[in-house]
C-alpha cells in the first residue's frame, strides 16, 4: 500500500470537511473567510500541542468548500483557525491545491505558519503577492534556548527567520507575530527587543506583539508539566493555573518598548490583529 493511501484510509475515519469558516466581520487583517485545510485544535500560534495532531478532509471536499465560500477578491487568511502546514502537509498537498484556487479566483491571502514547509510555495504565494497581494507571518515569540521546550515540533527561531529572509527576497510582505510573551520566561525586555531587531534585519515589514499568555484547558496541564520540568523555580507565580490568561508582570513598559523599537527599524506595529 502506499503511503498516500494509508494516511487517505487513516483521516477520513475522522474526516472534518468543514474548511472553510466565514468571519462575522472583518477579522485577522481585514479577512473574510478563515481557511483551515487541515482541520483539529492546534493553531499556528499555540504552543505546546503537537502539530502531526490534525486532520485532514478529502482533496474534492476542501476544493468544493473553498470554491463555494470563497468568492473572487475574498481576502482569506490560512493558519488563524487550524494549521495550513502540518507534516502532513508533505503527502497531501491540500495547501498547496488552497492556493492555487486563490491564485485562480484572484484572492488576496494572509498566511500564519511556523512551519518551513511554506518555503516550497513561496514561488506560488510571490505570484499571488504580484496578482492579488499575499502577506506571511511567521510566529516567533522566543529565541532558540527556550523554543524546544514549548514549541519541540516546529523549527528554530533563527532558521524561522531565514525564512522570512528567503520569503521577503521573493517579493512576499512578511511580518512576525511576537506573541505569547510568557512571564518569568521569556519577558526580558532585551530578548523581545532583540526579536524585533532580527525581525527587521530579516526583511520583515510588520510585527504583531501580543504580551499575552492564554491557556486552554488542555493546554494548561501541558504548561504546568513543562514548567514544573524545566523552570520549577516560577510554579510559584502561575499559583494553581485557574486562570486562562496571564500577563507579563512589566507589560507595558515591554509594550511601549517594542514599539519605540519598531518605530526606530521601520516595522508597522499591528496593535489589535482583527
Amino acid at each position: 500500500m502506499k503511503s498516500e493511501e494509508k494516511y487517505d484510509i487513516l483521516y477520513n475515519e475522522k474526516m472534518n470537511t468543514s474548511a472553510l469558516c466565514r468571519s462575522t466581520e472583518n477579522g485577522f487583517f481585514g479577512a473574510e473567510v478563515y481557511c483551515s485545510p487541515y482541520m483539529g485544535h492546534v493553531t499556528e500560534k499555540d504552543i505546546l500541542f503537537s502539530r502531526s495532531q490534525v486532520t485532514a478532509p478529502l482533496k474534492y471536499e476542501l476544493e468544493k468548500a473553498i470554491i463555494s465560500n470563497a468568492p473572487s477578491g475574498t481576502n482569506i487568511c490560512f493558519g488563524l483557525n487550524g494549521l495550513c502546514y502540518p507534516p502532513q502537509e508533505s503527502v497531501f498537498r491540500l495547501t498547496e491545491r488552497a492556493l492555487e484556487i486563490m491564485y485562480d479566483l484572484k484572492n488576496p491571502i494572509t498566511v500564519i505558519t511556523k512551519s518551513d514547509l511554506i518555503l516550497r510555495d513561496a514561488g506560488l504565494i510571490s505570484t499571488i503577492a504580484g496578482r492579488s497581494g499575499a502577506t506571511v507571518f511567521i510566529p516567533i515569540f522566543c529565541e532558540d534556548n527556550v523554543s524546544p521546550v514549548f514549541e519541540p515540533d516546529t523549527p528554530l527561531p533563527s532558521f524561522r527567520f531565514e525564512m522570512i529572509n528567503r520569503l521577503s527576497a521573493s517579493g512576499i510582505r512578511c511580518g512576525v507575530i511576537i506573541s505569547p510573551v510568557i512571564p518569568y520566561i521569556t519577558d526580558s525586555v532585551s530578548a523581545v527587543l532583540r526579536l524585533t531587531e532580527k525581525a527587521a534585519a530579516s526583511g520583515a515589514e510588520l510585527i504583531v506583539f501580543d504580551p499575552s499568555l492564554r491557556l486552554t484547558e488542555k493546554q494548561k496541564p501541558l504548561f504546568q508539566t513543562a514548567l514544573n520540568s524545566y523552570y520549577p523555580d516560577f510554579m510559584r507565580f502561575y499559583g494553581t493555573f485557574s486562570e486562562n490568561l496571564y500577563f507579563p508582570p512589566m507589560k507595558m513598559f515591554i509594550t511601549e518598548c517594542v514599539e519605540k523599537k519598531c518605530e526606530e527599524k521601520g516595522l508597522k506595529v499591528i496593535r489589535d490583529m482583527r
